[in-house]
């Protein structure tokens, strides 16, 4: 059986709560979180990771590659006015 899991952040607090268990045991496919609750998701998965929300884009782009390459397949960090950064 194939089934894909989107998780969608609702607030700071709850990005962190499906990663809190070893991360690669989390059945997550899709993950869509705005630019703060990606920052606390990458703070609790990759924990010798300095990040911030002003943190340039680029810094940003790398950490959702590895992210999407090491934990979840799929990660849409919603940017605000900057738009949306997507990894695959």
């Amino acid at each position: 059986m194939f089934f894909s899991v989107f998780f969608e952040p609702t607030d700071i607090a709850r990005a962190r709560v499906p990663f809190q268990v070893c991360p690669s045991d989390v059945p997550i496919s899709f993950i869509s979180p705005n630019i703060a609750e990606f920052v606390e998701i990458v703070r609790e998965i990759l924990p010798q990771i300095s990040i911030r929300e002003d943190d340039p884009l680029e810094k940003i782009a790398d950490l959702a590659c590895r992210v999407s390459e090491d934990f979840v397949d799929n990660v849409l960090v919603t940017l605000g006015s900057k738009g949306l950064l997507v990894s695959r």
